[in-house]
């Protein structure tokens, strides 16, 4: 008899877990072995007790979704890492993927989606669904933002000035300006709301953040 694939259920929502566990509960190849609500939790089980899979949620307070899976693929490797998000953004969904979750499922998939998602990230690695693989395909229309350009969006979101900006960073207020241009070129943005508008749904940059 096959063992069954044995899970990890990370969302900082305890209801979404539960819901969850039901889903896989009624599946009898699945275990689900644990159920947490926050990335160091999740750390501290996989250390005690490694499962097959760990289904991640991304957005978390403290530690979030993609420091975790980095942490997870550094540490166990051997352990595969599937995101469950609510975010359908292409950049959030192309940093999991290349920092190496073997899938990204959203959370308004069919349970049977979810399901079977699960089955082919724990045999091999996971296919994109036609949403996931419409969002990540948007990406190609957009220039890639330098680090500081997205530091510069994360304070424009806060409705910083340039001023304001300039002084944060510790660079010139002609500097901060020409980096608003580049990223309303690169995002195809009419102006900084519009920017700041993109890169939210995006996912290059979050209000929690």
């Amino acid at each position: 008899m096959t063992p069954p694939i044995r899970l990890l259920l990370v969302d900082d929502h305890a209801l979404v877990r539960d819901g969850i566990k039901a889903i896989f509960g009624a599946q009898g190849e699945f275990q689900v072995v644990g159920s947490v609500g926050s990335g160091e939790e999740a750390l501290a089980f996989v250390a005690a007790d490694a499962p097959d899979l760990v289904l991640l949620d991304l957005r978390m307070p403290g530690m979030d979704g993609l420091a975790v899976l980095e942490a997870l693929r550094a540490r166990h490797p051997r352990v595969k890492v599937v995101m469950l998000s609510g975010h359908s953004g292409d950049e959030a969904i192309w940093k999991a993927l290349s920092r190496g979750a073997a899938g990204y499922l959203l959370k308004s998939a069919r349970s049977e989606t979810l399901v079977e998602g699960v089955r082919q990230a724990y045999q091999g690695r996971l296919k994109p669904s036609p949403e996931v693989a419409e969002r990540l395909a948007e990406r190609t229309f957009y220039g890639q933002l330098s680090e500081r350009e997205i530091e510069v969006l994360r304070h424009a979101a806060q409705g910083e000035s340039n001023k304001e900006i300039a002084s944060a960073l510790g660079v010139a207020q002609n500097t901060v300006k020409n980096h608003v241009r580049s990223i309303m070129e690169k995002l195809q943005a009419g102006d900084r709301t519009e920017a700041v508008t993109i890169a939210l749904r995006r996912g290059i940059i979050d209000l929690g953040e």
